[in-house]
């Protein structure tokens, strides 16, 4: 009975830590390349609402998939075009994004979502996303460390101007790595679908903003990112299992459960951020 009790633990846990593991290797990968990018959440709650609408019309899970990751490319290329085609502040940007999404997407849902539809879509299962997410992992590490472009994105991250001298186009690399990050998004974008099985307003609950804080704590580094995410994965499971019991008699407060990872996560900044510093390109021309 415990063993069963702990498997399930471990799969809710993973299940939860998949949307956060897959956002923060797209944050990965488009810092590495000199670009900040807080529009996670933004990209996420596009390729949501993408897969929803849909699922729904079509009923196929490639078909929404497809367009899922299609919508969340074309969104993060937005930040690409601010920022390297137009030159607007990174952090502005990725706010502007951020904040259309939301109002965005419950709009569009409304609008083009069948009255009549149960609104229940066909998903892909989440034990597939949670496989996904940890190869993913391993592939983006290898890809960053040994291969030729993951070589080039670094250095353009890290020093843009030497790397311009070099022969390497910072904006060439920099539109490869914000395509790489809207797959990654929009991956963990159909994760939470998958997970929650419809959509509904503020489906994401901040994973982006989480995603970035593994990001920021793993190092910017992919397999210390994922084991970051299961740490606070593990947070978010304990808000759901605990939510409304009582500790030695005392009633803890439902407001007090659901902010108890991102108290984890303020705790775990203020010991952690000082020892990792992010590319020394990030935000630079």
């Amino acid at each position: 009975m415990l063993e069963c009790s702990l498997q399930m633990i471990l799969i809710t846990v993973m299940v939860t830590s998949t949307p956060l593991i897959l956002a923060s290797l797209g944050g990965i990968i488009s810092e590495k390349s000199g670009i900040c990018n807080i529009a996670l959440e933004g990209t996420m709650l596009v390729s949501i609402v993408a897969y929803a609408l849909i699922a729904e019309s079509t009923g196929s899970i490639l078909l929404a998939l497809s367009g899922s990751i299609l919508g969340g490319v074309l969104y993060s290329l937005l930040l690409w075009l601010f920022t390297q085609k137009y030159c607007f502040d990174h952090i502005i940007s990725g706010v502007i994004l951020n904040t259309l999404a939301i109002g965005l997407c419950p709009l569009l849902y409304s609008y083009f979502s069948s009255p009549e539809a149960l609104h229940i879509s066909p998903v892909l299962d989440t034990r597939w996303f949670v496989l996904i997410s940890i190869c993913l992992t391993f592939v983006t590490h290898i890809f960053l460390e040994k291969s030729y472009i993951g070589l080039h994105l670094k250095a353009v991250g890290n020093h843009p101007d030497i790397a311009r001298h070099e022969g390497i186009e910072p904006v060439q690399i920099r539109f490869i790595s914000m395509i790489l990050a809207g797959i990654y998004c929009s991956l963990a974008g159909c994760a939470i679908f998958s997970n929650v099985g419809m959509y509904t307003e503020n489906v994401t609950c901040a994973r982006g903003f989480l995603a970035l804080v593994t990001m920021i704590l793993g190092g910017w580094k992919p397999v210390s990112a994922m084991f970051w995410s299961i740490f606070i994965g593990f947070f978010m499971v304990v808000d759901l299992v605990f939510q409304g019991s009582s500790i030695f008699g005392y009633k803890i407060s439902a407001y007090l459960w659901n902010s108890l990872p991102y108290i984890v996560v303020l705790v775990s900044l203020s010991f952690i951020k000082s020892k990792h510093v992010g590319p020394s390109g990030v935000g630079r021309k």
